[in-house]
């Protein structure tokens, strides 16, 4: 009752023959459900190929299509240069010394001892998002 199970590589030569598929599980490392499927759809399975008949043919496979290349930016266009300098501006003040980072948490401890009493919901901010916040300001106060 058992049918014999052809293994073919991918350039369609017949590798392997059996009917025993605890066989073809130790020589190739595929499942019993796997391998029903692969002889259903006629897929690969690690570069081989599973069928019942003898005269077997790897069905063609499809051509991928081309990735387009993604280009940096328009072509031809200048760099803005202001863009430029704001952001170099913003990577050189990204750093706090250590003075300047114990100002900004007393200050941050202040805001929610002051909430605290007003008894109003807080919305508590790390050390790192208050110093973030409170420079975004400076910025924008510093460019007007």
């Amino acid at each position: 009752m058992n049918e014999m199970i052809y293994v073919y590589d991918m350039n369609n030569k017949l590798i392997f023959e059996t009917e025993n598929k605890a066989e073809l599980k130790r020589r190739f490392g595929i499942t019993y459900k796997s391998l029903m499927i692969r002889i259903k759809k006629k897929s690969p399975f690690k570069d081989h190929y599973f069928a019942i008949v003898a005269d077997f043919k790897i069905p063609l496979q499809p051509l991928t299509k081309p990735k387009n290349k993604v280009g940096a930016g328009r072509p031809n266009s200048k760099p803005n240069l202001k863009k430029q300098q704001e952001k170099e501006i913003q990577k050189e003040n990204t750093f706090l010394t250590y003075s300047e980072s114990k100002e900004q948490k007393n200050i941050a401890q202040k805001v929610l001892e002051k909430a605290k009493l007003q008894n109003k919901p807080v919305r508590r901010l790390s050390v790192k998002d208050a110093v973030r916040n409170s420079l975004k300001r400076e910025l924008k106060l510093s460019h007007i």
